[in-house]
């Protein structure tokens, strides 16, 4: 299933990233790994973080760049919260992603000079189809080094320790009320979310709001997983805002495609200062 001159496509989904876009997309030109397309989806970004996509592009041949389509429904809810969470620009990285390995990468976010061959080995390792690796918050001491090759962490995991596909999907089902379990997929869809998160009926719906284990907003999987990401109404793993597009689409992976594995080696910089300030 694994071969060593897969092409691997990443999906960088961009909105308004213009101080943190050229690292993140440079920590994968970087990579020991070099088969990959990284796809930049500008999703209708307002600053210049397309002028920086353009200047990656002329760059680096790897690199294409794509507008995406303002999204059908609202992107914000009334306090605030992103609940679009740019699901619209992660499918069209689908839909154009030609390799046989498919991964993404946050636009304020950085990647271990390792982490894509290092995916690709614990998948052919553990023979699945779909795995999400560990991260560090950008705090740590240790990671503004994990985007430099000479410098990067040495990469360490151990197999026995990975959480295999029976446990994620009985994670997934176990966080499904009874009414997500039973209702047919288009009748769940068209409740709304503020009714179904509403006390009392949100346990009717959701008993629990877990993350998915590891980095689910990186998350790398073969092609013929051949799911998409989902809007809000549709979400059977939302987060308690209403976010929370990865995670559903990491669970629902999970519990259909019976192909996932999770391993807390740390291949990922979540940018939590900038995350804060945003």
């Amino acid at each position: 299933m694994v071969g060593q001159e897969s092409l691997v496509s990443i999906i960088v989904p961009f909105r308004n990233a213009e101080p943190s876009l050229e690292r993140a997309v440079r920590s994968l030109l970087i990579q020991d790994y070099q088969e990959l397309e990284v796809l930049l989806i500008d999703d209708n970004s307002t600053d210049k973080g397309a002028d920086i996509a353009n200047c990656l592009v002329r760059e680096d041949p790897r690199v294409s760049l794509f507008p995406c389509p303002p999204p059908a429904g609202p992107r914000y809810a009334l306090d605030g919260t992103n609940i679009n969470a740019g699901y619209a620009a992660r499918n069209l990285g689908l839909a154009l992603a030609r390799g046989e390995w498919i991964s993404f990468q946050d636009a304020d976010d950085w990647s271990h000079a390792h982490r894509i061959r290092t995916q690709l080995e614990i998948c052919g390792r553990l023979k699945i189809k779909h795995l999400t690796t560990g991260y560090v918050e950008s705090t740590h001491p240790a990671a503004h080094l994990f985007d430099d090759p000479a410098r990067a962490p040495i990469v360490e995991y151990e197999l026995n320790e990975a959480i295999q596909a029976t446990r994620l999907a009985r994670m997934a089902t176990e966080q499904l009320g009874p009414l997500t379990k039973t209702l047919p997929k288009q009748v769940f869809a068209r409740i709304p979310w503020a009714v179904k998160t509403a006390r009392p009926a949100r346990a009717l719906f959701f008993k629990r709001f877990d993350p998915y284990p590891g980095a689910a907003s990186a998350p790398f999987f073969h092609r013929s997983v051949g799911l998409k990401f989902r809007p809000l109404h549709q979400r059977l793993w939302p987060s308690r805002r209403g976010r929370g597009a990865d995670r559903d689409f990491s669970y629902r992976v999970a519990l259909e495609a019976r192909s996932s594995g999770s391993l807390r080696v740390p291949l990922y910089v979540w940018d939590t200062e900038r995350k804060n300030r945003t």
